[in-house]
Formats: C-alpha cells, sequence, structure tokens
C-alpha cells in the first residue's frame, strides 16, 4: 500500500490581534484531516498540544487563534498535518512576544 503524502507547511506566520496570537499557516498539496497546534513556554521546552483544526475543504491557508496568553510571556509554536492517525512534518518553530 503506498505511503499517503501529508501537507507540508509552506508559510507560518503570527499577529497580535487584540490581546491575542493569531496563527496562520499555508500548506501544500498532501491528504489532511486537520492540523494540530503545538506550544511551549520556552525554546528548549516540549511543545505540548493545545488544538487542533479539522478541515473540511481544502483552501490551502488556515488560521487560529490562541486566547490563553499572558503579556511579558515567550511563546513558541508549530503545526502538523494528521491524516489517519499519521502526523506529517512539523512547521518551523515560531517564536511570538505578545
Amino acid at each position: 500500500m503506498p505511503k499517503e503524502k501529508l501537507p507540508k507547511i509552506t508559510e507560518f506566520s503570527s499577529q497580535i490581534i487584540e490581546g491575542k496570537i493569531k496563527l496562520t499557516w499555508r500548506y501544500s498539496d498532501g491528504k489532511a484531516e486537520g492540523f494540530k497546534i503545538l506550544k511551549g513556554n520556552c525554546k528548549g521546552c516540549p511543545l505540548l498540544e493545545v488544538g487542533e483544526i479539522r478541515i473540511r475543504e481544502k483552501k490551502g491557508i488556515v488560521s487560529w487563534i490562541d486566547r490563553d496568553i499572558h503579556p511579558g510571556n515567550i511563546y513558541f509554536y508549530q503545526v502538523v498535518g494528521f491524516y489517519k492517525g499519521k502526523l506529517g512534518q512539523r512547521s518551523k518553530m515560531l517564536e511570538v512576544r505578545p
């Protein structure tokens, strides 16, 4: 059985909007049921899953808002696509200072 090709995150950015962090990413072709959002509080710390977005239509761009932030803290994020229990390649690490 051929391996499923999961999408690769091609662009990953953040914006601070009204005291929240909005993450936006684009992804390449591939099969995905959705994306998991990973977050940590330090560069060397393990990232924990803090959110999941299921996609219904292939649009190539996804956004997610983190409301659990505190000014002055630094946050580190990655996103990863998933399909049938398998995870794809993680995005680059994004450092955000609200």
